[in-house]
């Protein structure tokens, strides 16, 4: 009886073994896959960017935001000083090296909620730029401006 009940203990150890290993090799895959599909949005709309640059040329980014993100924004380092800051101040100091913020959730704006990207060479109408989403689609009408780069506005159909 004794080792019978050796056996069942043994047993429950070592499927709870076998299930922790299975959960934690499905969260990391998990995670490489949210990760990957970030720096796919990232490189898409990096090259469309890029592509984009000639004087008064004109593509429309339409692409679906990463899971788990609501929002975007941008931030335009060379505009005006005089320009208005973000309403977020976690996003100026996040400003000082990016100039692309994948966001969350929107209140309160935190560091954990922010994914912030540097794209080269991005023009905004003014010192900031935040793009509310329809159905998780973010869409923008990118124009080139040639060496100034490339020009990003929110694209209403």
């Amino acid at each position: 009886m004794a080792s019978q009940m050796f056996v069942y203990i043994l047993a429950v150890v070592i499927i709870g073994l076998i299930a922790m290993i299975g959960f934690k090799g499905i969260s990391s895959f998990i995670g490489n896959a949210r990760l990957l599909e970030l720096a796919d949005f990232r490189d898409d709309f990096a090259s469309l960017v890029y592509e984009t640059r000639d004087i008064g040329e004109q593509s429309l980014f339409e692409e679906k935001l990463p899971s788990g993100f609501t929002g975007i924004c941008f931030y335009d380092r060379e505009s005006s000083p005089a320009a208005q800051p973000f309403q977020a101040p976690i996003l100026e100091g996040f400003s000082k090296t990016n100039n692309l913020f994948l966001i969350r959730y929107q209140k309160p704006i935190t560091s954990k909620a922010v994914e912030p990207f540097n794209i080269t060479k991005l023009k905004l109408a003014s010192r900031y730029l935040c793009v509310p989403t329809r159905d998780g689609y973010v869409r923008l009408k990118l124009t080139g401006a040639g060496k100034q780069g490339t020009r990003i506005e929110n694209y209403v159909p």
